[in-house]
């Protein structure tokens, strides 16, 4: 039986001038995995989740991301996938709300699925007390930046996610 991958690398690498970030690294993680990178700072794991996640040009090497070949077809990936960096991602100068609409809009969501799809997150993860609340909200805490930047992939319902945390136990 063949089981069907959701990531293949091979001797996937990527530099920074005489740097070497990520070192030929070989990959084979099957759909419906939780797959995990550990390691101390600098040892690339953002990185290679980047390249991944078509961000990120790999310097050689070749990557296949459910079904999609890495840069090759960076733009169809990044419809398909959602990206949660440990850091908070959204725009300062925006509220909750206008980034979940803006979000919307790089997913190429339609203005009217857009909107219902935003009222459902706002509803579901309990965000509509912030919705007005300029994103700078995350200075003082950060509950509130980690419920928002944790549930905006799921503005794209199809989307699966890549998730860059750093917090101890995942899921949480």
């Amino acid at each position: 039986m063949t089981r069907e991958l959701a990531v293949r690398t091979r001797g996937l690498t990527r530099r920074f001038g005489a740097h070497v970030a990520v070192d030929r690294v070989d990959l084979e993680i099957p759909r419906a995995a939780i797959y995990g990178f550990l390691g101390p700072n600098g040892s690339g794991k953002s990185t290679t989740i980047r390249m991944l996640c078509g961000l990120l040009t790999p310097s050689a090497g070749e990557a296949t991301v459910l079904g999609l070949e890495v840069p090759r077809d960076a733009e169809k990936l990044r419809r398909k996938l959602g990206y949660m960096t440990q850091r908070f991602s959204l725009y300062e100068d925006l509220s909750v709300g206008e980034n979940l609409a803006f979000l919307g809009e790089i997913y190429s969501l339609p203005a009217a699925a857009r909107r219902a799809r935003i009222e459902t997150l706002l509803d579901e993860f309990h965000l509509r007390e912030i919705r007005d609340q300029l994103r700078q909200v995350h200075r003082t805490d950060s509950h509130d930046q980690h419920r928002c930047d944790k549930h905006l992939p799921g503005l794209d319902m199809a989307g699966r996610t890549f998730a860059e945390e750093d917090r101890g136990c995942a899921g949480k």
